[in-house]
């Protein structure tokens, strides 16, 4: 068992910063990665890795301004019908599908490199359906 030391204390204190600033982009699309903080969670969830405990996540699907259905991602190449891996600047990227969430856009970092970029059309169609496989 990982007994890693976790980061509670000073994850509650940014989260707490991120829920007062409450700031939110103007605008997402699905199919953008955005950079998200995404917290310092517990056991085999993933975990943001910046000072402000950030991630890079898909918005899968957008439910309003506030509120969507994020997956983090990770530059480790792993395996399975739980990963998707994707080329995204040039680099390999892997979609953590098994760690889909819904996250408010507050959590959004907003600052000048908050927004990564966007996957292809095919990449995201084919990142829902092994969601739908997932479910069914």
């Amino acid at each position: 068992m990982d007994m890693q030391q976790k980061q509670f204390k000073q994850w509650m204190r940014v989260k707490q910063e991120t829920h007062e600033a409450s700031q939110r982009p103007r605008h997402y699309e699905e199919g953008e990665v955005w950079w998200f903080r995404i917290g310092e969670n517990v056991g085999m969830e993933e975990n943001g890795k910046t000072s402000v405990f950030s991630r890079p996540t898909l918005i899968v699907k957008g439910f309003n301004k506030q509120l969507v259905w994020g997956i983090p991602l990770s530059n480790t190449k792993n395996r399975g019908k739980y990963y998707y891996a994707l080329k995204l600047h040039g680099k390999t990227s892997v979609v953590l599908i098994s760690q889909m969430r819904a996250l408010d856009t507050a959590r959004i970092t907003l600052d000048a490199t908050a927004l990564i970029g966007r996957i292809s059309r095919n990449d995201l169609l084919a990142i829902k359906e092994a969601i739908r496989s997932l479910l069914s």
